[in-house]
């Protein structure tokens, strides 16, 4: 992916055991679109339930924002409350009674089973974003959007732009993920090193 800096900048921002914060830790990776956020934010919430950080897991959720028809507030917590076993049935209509009950079933899942990672994508603003904070410090949040949203005082990791090098790189990798015979980026180093400036 040729972003091991910024892989390890986030594992940092996600241990739990390196902070005694008395408020949910919320991340944000922000850049411009396409340029890798969610494949960033998912290896990095992959790596850190590896190494134990997450023991009730990662709930991952996409918001839409930049797409025609985002998903609104109470839709994300509707899809939240059913990735944490509540039935259709018993999930409330108004948004503040979907918001109070997500942060008593994440404040029992702290209590019963540790932290709880929820990786948000494409959010736009935080308004999307402030009803789907847990409100238990034990768990974190992972943000990924185009904008700063700097009224959740989230800790910020800007992506920029791969070198050439680490552009070459992270496309011959997904072509022989895809076809581990691919040879065309070898074969035509110099035209793909032009092509990534």
């Amino acid at each position: 992916m040729g972003r091991d800096r910024e892989l390890g900048t986030l594992l940092t921002a996600l241990d739990t055991a390196e902070s005694a914060s008395t408020a949910v830790l919320v991340s944000s990776v922000t850049g411009l679109g396409g340029i890798d956020k969610t494949a960033l934010a998912l290896e990095a919430a992959h790596r850190a339930q590896q190494l134990g950080f997450f023991p009730a897991g990662v709930l991952f959720l996409d918001l839409h924002a930049y797409d025609d028809v985002p998903v609104a507030p109470e839709q994300a917590l509707e899809q939240l409350l059913r990735a944490l076993g509540v039935p259709g049935g018993h999930i409330p209509a108004s948004a503040d009674a979907r918001a109070g009950l997500y942060r008593s079933m994440v404040a029992e899942v702290a209590e019963k089973q540790g932290a709880l990672l929820v990786v948000v994508d494409n959010a736009s603003h935080a308004s999307q974003v402030r009803p789907l904070l847990p409100g238990n410090p034990a768990h974190r949040v992972l943000i990924t959007s185009r904008d700063v949203l700097a009224q959740l005082g989230a800790q910020l990791l800007h992506l920029g732009v791969l070198t050439a090098d680490h552009a070459v790189h992270a496309l011959e990798t997904a072509l022989r993920t895809a076809n581990p015979d691919d040879v065309r980026i070898s074969r035509e180093l110099h035209h793909t090193r032009r092509l990534s400036h």
